[in-house]
């Protein structure tokens, strides 16, 4: 747009008024990315604030009139409304969106509000003050479930606030199951009340300020298989717990192993090029689908490489190690994530036998890097963990998008991070025995758990129905980024085993692009 145009648009009034009309409207219709960037209506506003901030308070109202009328995207609106809330701007849009909360389209509603997305805490903080507004709308007992669930998410403080706002219509639902939902909540997450001091510290953003140094009792629990845990582990000092009495356990198996990836996983073993290769080579495809198309690269990447115990102590420092082989049985029988919570287990019983009362409870794959050293206070932690009844995690507890699926009957569409975990021992003992907990719960029919062992979902699950909240860990980014595999695949055995692969059949598009990269690494590569 020219600032021609611009000058016009100003200067006269019909044509700017049209050209605003069009604007928004297309805006509020247009499609949306919960994930995505800012939505078009949100960049239509900025556009006008720019142009002339006059312009400003008519958007308002053609917006309002909108969406008075039904039309549109309501999270469009509701985006609009956190963001500009974030910078202190057109609150008054608040008003026009929480009558939608009242409406078929709520979920929406609250799937922003669980979305993992920068604007969340704002999202949070328009929850918080909108409560008494929100809970007045809602009308159908239905609907104030899984606002129960959103407030979770936000921690203890607007959980326990919403509860009680909800808790005179809860009590009149008459439904077995959602009642068992409902007593639940009261008596596991409105238990004995904190203190005024204690309450500041309920969540990441209000840590206390300042360091203590006192000398925390800490336990290192590393389980898991181990992948990449060479490079991993000659970085753990950089968590700096050399000023606390730390004691390590290590619980594995005795395969090194590796995994097939995933599309957003190909460049923890691939080069760029052979990454971009593999992601289209998968498309209608799993993990499981591509290992048996491609036996020979699968055998390259899963490690066979087995570990002593003796390689394992002089590699951590510690004696207290426990080395399993999972092609037996029983294990041989288990998915990997049950795997993987019998290992957290397993790991935490080691280090409670050591006799010693722990302060906190670190949890860490074998396989994840820590690249820089932390800036972090464990004393703070330490303190915030058991006040507020929280563990950090490399992911808080947030809500997956099934939200808008789901009713008090299904499992629940919580996420919560499996990566990295600390917090208070008596709350990580829940968090570390997840593996029998979530048989127990099973048998007692808790609500919303998923059957067996769900990534993600089942730890998140067993922490709300225990009165425990997960913050994201506030000193450092750890994600699926972090991970490491044994080795990176160079380009001769890419090439070798992709060309071994294929050399049986007709190649399709997938074959011909995983074929090309390989070949183009392999002459690009130094020749020795």
């Amino acid at each position: 747009m020219t600032d021609k145009i611009l000058e016009n648009l100003i200067l006269h009034k019909s044509a700017r008024d049209q050209w605003l009309r069009n604007l928004i409207l297309e805006a509020i219709s247009s499609p949306f990315e919960l994930d995505g960037p800012p939505s078009q209506l949100t960049r239509a506003l900025i556009l006008i604030e720019a142009i002339n901030p006059d312009l400003v308070g008519e958007s308002i109202e053609l917006i309002e009139n909108e969406y008075s009328k039904g039309v549109g995207e309501i999270r469009n609106l509701i985006e609009t409304v956190i963001a500009f809330n974030k910078h202190s701007k057109m609150k008054n849009l608040a008003s026009a969106a929480l009558p939608w909360a009242s409406t078929n389209n709520w979920h929406k509603f609250s799937c922003m509000f669980g979305s993992r997305t920068e604007i969340q805490q704002a999202a949070a903080e328009l929850l918080e003050t909108s409560i008494g507004l929100l809970t007045s709308k809602i009308t159908d007992l239905k609907k104030i479930y899984p606002l129960l669930v959103v407030a979770y998410c936000q921690g203890a403080q607007i959980f326990e606030q919403v509860l009680k706002k909800c808790q005179p219509k809860l009590l009149e639902d008459v439904n077995l199951i959602s009642r068992r939902f409902f007593e639940e909540c009261i008596r596991k997450n409105l238990g004995p009340k904190r203190s005024s001091a204690e309450s500041t510290v309920a969540n990441q953003s209000t840590l206390l300020v300042g360091r203590s140094l006192k000398k925390l009792k800490i336990a290192l629990c590393i389980s898991g298989q181990l992948r990449g845990f060479r490079k991993a582990a000659a970085h753990i000092q950089n968590l700096g717990l050399e000023m606390h009495d730390v004691d390590t356990f290590v619980h594995t198996w005795k395969m090194v192993g590796g995994r097939f990836p995933a599309a957003n996983q190909a460049e923890r073993i691939f080069s760029p090029r052979m990454a971009n290769a593999y992601k289209m080579a998968i498309v209608g495809k799993n993990e499981d689908e591509m290992e048996k198309k491609y036996p020979s690269l699968a055998a390259s990447i899963l490690n066979r490489h087995e570990v002593t115990k003796e390689e394992l102590t002089e590699i951590y420092r510690t004696d207290a190690i426990v080395i399993e082989d999972d092609r037996e049985v029983p294990y041989s029988t288990f998915p990997a994530i049950a795997k993987m919570h019998l290992k957290m287990e397993r790991c935490f019983a080691l280090a409670c036998s050591s006799g010693k009362n722990y302060d906190l409870i670190i949890r860490i794959r074998p396989d994840l890097l820590i690249p820089n050293r932390l800036d972090c206070d464990w004393n703070n932690l330490f303190t915030g963990s058991q006040a507020s009844n929280t563990i950090y995690t490399d992911f808080g507890s947030y809500i997956s998008p099934r939200i808008s699926q789901w009713t008090i009957g299904e499992t629940m569409p919580l996420m919560v991070g499996d990566l990295f975990a600390v917090g208070a021992r008596e709350l990580m003992g829940v968090y570390m025995n997840s593996f029998s907990i979530n048989n127990t719960l099973i048998n007692e029919q808790v609500i919303g758990l998923p059957r067996g062992i769900m990534a993600h979902t089942t730890l998140s699950r067993i922490l709300m129905y225990h009165g425990i909240y997960a913050d994201t860990f506030p000193y450092a980014k750890l994600d699926g980024k972090n991970l490491l595999e044994h080795t990176a695949l160079s380009p001769k055995a890419a090439f070798g085993a992709i060309l071994q692969d294929i050399s049986t059949r007709v190649p399709d598009p997938g074959d011909v692009a995983l074929f090309n990269a390989a070949l183009e690494d392999l002459k690009s590569t130094p020749q020795t």
